[in-house]
């Protein structure tokens, strides 16, 4: 589910207050998203964006390489 992977982007480093800050107001502007259209398009992007942060320590597992990643 996408709320969990933005709730661990936001364990990924607590002193990043703005970091933080910037994931907490993302989940908050998601879950008052009513169109499918637009859920479909920031799933995508926070999606990318969780495996992008997951993955940059391993910079040979790109996963933009296997596709994006449907919810």
């Amino acid at each position: 589910m996408l709320v969990q992977k933005m709730k661990d982007l936001n364990m990924v480093d607590l002193r990043d207050v703005e970091h933080a800050s910037d994931v907490q107001e993302a989940r908050r502007c998601y879950s008052s998203i009513r169109s499918p259209v637009y859920l479909d398009i920031v799933e995508i992007f926070f999606t990318d964006m969780y495996y992008e942060f997951s993955n940059s320590s391993n910079i040979s597992g790109s996963r933009r390489k296997a596709g994006t990643l449907r919810l």
